[in-house]
């Protein structure tokens, strides 16, 4: 008499534990479905900075490319239009023959006009 109370015990017993791993499955996957939207909003973001900035620095090169011999005064001028919005760049450098000639902005990166990437 006491073998079918104790089979059905055993059988209650597995269908809670199996339930609660489905439980917890589901759980987990309502979680990474919720952290892979943050960060694919956070990517989306990022990403559309980048090009921004991608944009405004291609804009420069275009600049430079139709003045090679531009003087450092109007690589300031150019430069300092990019930095009138909002931007990640911090600093520009024109490097012609792989030689820092011009910055932006100038007081934080005098330093660096003269250095040779080669």
């Amino acid at each position: 008499m006491m073998l079918p109370a104790l089979l059905a015990l055993l059988v209650i017993a597995t269908a809670g534990v199996w339930l609660d791993r489905q439980n917890t499955t589901i759980e987990q996957g309502r979680l990474r479905s919720s952290v892979l939207s943050q960060v694919s909003l956070i990517r989306a973001r990022l990403e559309g900075n980048i090009n921004a900035d991608l944009q405004l620095v291609r804009g420069l090169v275009a600049a430079i490319a139709s003045e090679p011999d531009m003087s450092p005064a109007r690589f300031e001028e150019l430069a300092s239009i990019l930095f009138e919005q909002p931007t990640q760049l911090r600093s520009l450098a024109a490097a012609p023959d792989l030689v820092v000639r011009m910055v932006y902005p100038v007081a934080a990166n005098r330093q660096a006009i003269g250095l040779d990437y080669r």
